[in-house]
Formats: C-alpha cells, structure tokens, sequence
C-alpha cells in the first residue's frame, strides 16, 4: 500500500465538524484526507499548526515560525525536513504538499513522487489585495516579498512531479503566471460534506467569510439599505486572520438590527444547519477568488447561490445559482430578483461530495 505523507495547515486526525473554523485553506485539506483514509489510504499527516486548534492533534506537528514574509518558509521547512527525515519513505510512497513553498526548501529522496496543490495561487491574488493598500511604504515591502515569494513558488511547481489545480481558472493561471507545462496539471475541485436538511426558513440570505477588505461586506450592506425588511444570517470571522476595521465596523452596525443575526467562528455543523434554514447564500468578494468553498457548501445545504461572474465562480455546475457583475450593486439587486422567483436546488451533483473528490484523486495520483 503507497503511504501519503500528507503536509498541510492544521491537519487534525479526526473530522473537522465540530471544530470551530472558517477559512476554506485549512478546511479543504482536512477534508481531503479524511475522505482518502475512508478509501484506506494510509495518510501520515505533517501539520503546520498556524494557530491552537482542539482535539486531533496528529504525530507529527511544526509550530508557526515568527520570521516575517518568506522566511518563514525557510524556517517551517527546515522543521518539515527533520520530521521527514524519521519516516520510512520508500518508492511508493507519495509526498503530497498544500503550501507549495515548502517543498522549494525541502531535501526529499530522489525517487520520492512528489504532488504540489496551492489553496490559491498567490502571486495574482497578492496583485488583488495590494489595490485596497493605500500606505506607499507597506505595498512596496508587499510587493518585495511577493515577486520572491513568486520565485519560489514557481521553483516549487517545477520541482513537483504533479500539480493539483482546484480550478481551470487556477490552470490558466499556472500556466500564463508561473509558466508550467499543461501536461503535469490535473484539476480536481474541492467538494463538501454539507448535507441538505432543510428546515423552515428563518433567513432570506446567508452571508459567510473572513472579515477581510477583498470580501466585501459592504455590499451586502448597500443591498440591504435597498431591501431593508430582509432576514439576514452572518457567518465570518477568524482569530488567525487579519480582520479589515471597515468590515467590522459594518457588521458591529448591522447586529444592531432586529433582522440580522450575527455568528462568529461557528462548526461546520453549525454552518450547515444556518444553510439549511437560509433561502439564499450571497457571495460578495471582489478583486480575487478561485472557486469559493462556501459555494458547494451552500448548494449542498439546498441555497441559492448568488455569486460574482468572476473568477473560477461561473465553473461550478448545479441549478439554483445566479450571477451578478463583480461588485456591481445594480446588477446584484437585478440578479437577487431574478432568484427571489426560483425554487431552492434540490440536489447537488454526488460528484461534489468529498469523498468522489478524493477517488478522483486517488485514481489520478495514488495508483
């Protein structure tokens, strides 16, 4: 049996459902390798733990490094290198890695088969970001350490035997940002373990996120100064995460209102059972996304989904989605009339589920 050594953020050797958390970098992965132990792949998980989480806590775990910008790649690695250094890896064995920066640092056998993912690609999104930046000092030192984070990157893509892409979006981008053959690509999307449960509906829409400048909240606030009797549900925020003054200042306003609720850091249990009792997911990000995870999650739990005409949004198949332009609020309140006369999705294509997403990887990596 090949074993998977399995490096990735917060991995936890139980399931994540009842473990408070957001962000979809840390969630997808550890659904990805519950769902490959389910299929009797014997996962050994490296976990890089960016901040304390409960319970699960696997063998082999690196403490966050305090070095600044790519240091900490440096760093991490070194720790990874050691840990790496006391498994038995043999020729079937597989090096799978979530944080491309690593492997760029990472001294490996030479017939180790080594598979490189990237939650996003970060290059384009750091461009993204640095528009919302406004000190001249903070963009360029961004700006430094994003081209040589972009070097190293692109040293780790090519050092890899195979790259899994979570979009053909991503694909494209791999392919014109880093400059990678096509050939060593497979795409394989991330999935859900949401279930449709639907009870009687006590929100109209359902926000979620980190409260994060490029996640802007602020448009659901203007659609909310159109539609103001609406029943709103607000999922975001993240102790790890830098939170944006601006976002928060929006939603501290708005839970001062009789018809939004406000949650922060919720279980995915609990994530699900708000979908399931929400008529509509609203996606409001702007500047860069590849495919939001929170978009299967809402289709799973039998939302609507109204999302930006962005990105790798418009690859995500099922009924019950509508698109708006990117930021647009005319064409956000135009779409979110046009949902207000469908009916809910009933079901979600089965291939979504997690664990059809990990055959897929098996098949296409494992064997």
């Amino acid at each position: 049996m090949k074993k998977l050594i399995f490096i990735g953020y917060n991995l936890r050797e139980t399931s994540l459902r009842s473990i408070p958390l957001v962000s979809g970098e840390i969630k997808n992965a550890n659904y990805l390798m519950q769902s490959l132990k389910e299929l009797d792949v014997a996962v050994i998980p490296v976990s890089v733990e960016l901040y304390k989480l409960e319970g699960g806590i696997p063998q082999y775990t690196v403490s966050k490094s305090a070095a600044k910008g790519f240091f900490r790649w440096i760093v991490e690695a070194k720790k990874i290198n050691q840990i790496l250094s006391s498994i038995d890896l043999d020729e079937e064995s597989v090096l799978y890695i979530t944080v491309p920066s690593y492997l760029t640092f990472l001294t490996l056998p030479p017939k180790l088969k080594v598979v490189v993912t990237a939650h996003g690609t970060y290059w384009p999104e750091l461009l993204a970001d640095l528009k919302y930046e406004k000190n001249i000092l903070k963009r360029l030192l961004h700006l430094i350490n994003g081209y040589v984070q972009l070097k190293i990157d692109t040293k780790a893509f090519n050092k890899a035997n195979m790259l899994h892409s979570v979009s053909d979006f991503q694909i494209a981008e791999m392919l014109n940002t880093y400059g990678l053959p096509r050939t060593k690509i497979e795409s394989i999307r991330n999935g859900t373990s949401f279930e449709n449960n639907r009870g009687v509906s006590k929100f109209d829409l359902i926000w979620v996120g980190r409260l994060a400048k490029k996640k802007n909240i602020q448009l659901l606030d203007l659609l909310l100064a159109k539609y103001p009797k609406l029943r709103v549900c607000i999922v975001g925020g993240n102790d790890y995460f830098a939170i944006d003054e601006n976002s928060q200042l929006v939603v501290k306003a708005l839970s001062q209102k009789d018809n939004v609720a406000v949650y922060e850091n919720v279980t995915d249990e609990k994530l699900n059972e708000l979908m399931c009792v929400s008529d509509t997911l609203i996606v409001t990000s702007t500047g860069y996304e590849s495919i939001p995870t929170v978009i299967f999650e809402g289709l799973a739990a039998g939302c609507k989904v109204l999302a930006p005409k962005s990105w790798g949004v418009t690859e995500v198949e099922g009924n019950g989605l509508s698109y708006y332009e990117e930021g647009q609020l005319n064409d956000l309140i135009s779409a979110y009339e046009r949902s207000c006369i469908e009916q809910n999705p009933i079901e979600i294509l089965e291939e979504v589920r997690w664990l059809n997403r990990a055959r897929k990887f098996k098949a296409k990596f494992l064997l």
